[in-house]
């Protein structure tokens, strides 16, 4: 009886490691296009101000993306709940507290739009702000634990995350009606990687603005 019991413990307990769910590390290559709201083609009008390739590199804690010329875009670190936003080509980056709220209202809905991008078939759901309507695509085979993104509140990440079950988007279409043009931002690449702490340090070349 107390061989079964122990047998039976052991099982359980190898049952609960098999069905842990296994996180992304990695990097992932988008590429931006972007059109007017009448669906004309702007890339390379708009490209000189985002860049024509975004590198993306994220873990469990951090993220970061660099343009194809390897000028860094962006860099977040979870430990002081900070993100840089830096000028491409400048050296200089302004440091943001990523608690600030950057969205007073959001509404999150499922979608039924499915795609296929670099092999995973991805769902849908739409995010609007004020600012402006974000479709994400993602699959859960792409997928961080949210923990510790749950105070980035800058550009609604934390609640998109939440939305997503910490999927990583695969690809992402942005509307602004405001200022006329739609942003589409799509993986062509993923490539797991194993990203530490140190891979996320900001760079001591890069001057702080404010």
């Amino acid at each position: 009886m107390k061989q079964l019991l122990i047998l039976t413990m052991l099982a359980l307990t190898l049952l609960s490691f098999s069905e842990e769910k296994e996180t992304f590390s990695g990097k992932l290559v988008y590429v931006n296009t972007f059109t007017d709201l009448k669906n004309s083609d702007i890339t390379e009008r708009m490209v000189s101000f985002f860049g024509r390739e975004n590198n993306y590199f994220i873990n469990d804690s951090n993220y970061k993306a660099y343009d194809e010329k390897n000028n860094l875009l962006y860099l977040y670190n979870s430990a002081t709940n900070t993100y840089y936003s830096c000028d491409r080509g400048e050296k200089t980056a302004e440091k943001i507290n990523a608690e600030k709220i950057t969205a007073k209202k959001i509404k999150i809905t499922s979608l039924t739009n499915k795609e296929t991008i670099c092999g995973y078939e991805c769902s849908s759901i739409e995010e609007k702000t004020e600012s402006g309507t974000t479709v994400y695509f993602f699959t859960p085979a792409i997928s961080i634990d949210k923990t510790n993104y749950s105070k980035h509140n800058y550009g609604e990440w934390n609640s998109c995350l939440d939305a997503m079950n910490g999927s990583v988007p695969l690809k992402i279409v942005y509307t602004d009606k405001k200022v006329g043009y739609i942003w589409t931002c799509k993986a062509k690449e993923v490539t797991k990687l194993s990203l530490t702490n140190k891979d996320f340090e900001f760079p001591n070349d890069i001057k702080i603005k404010n």
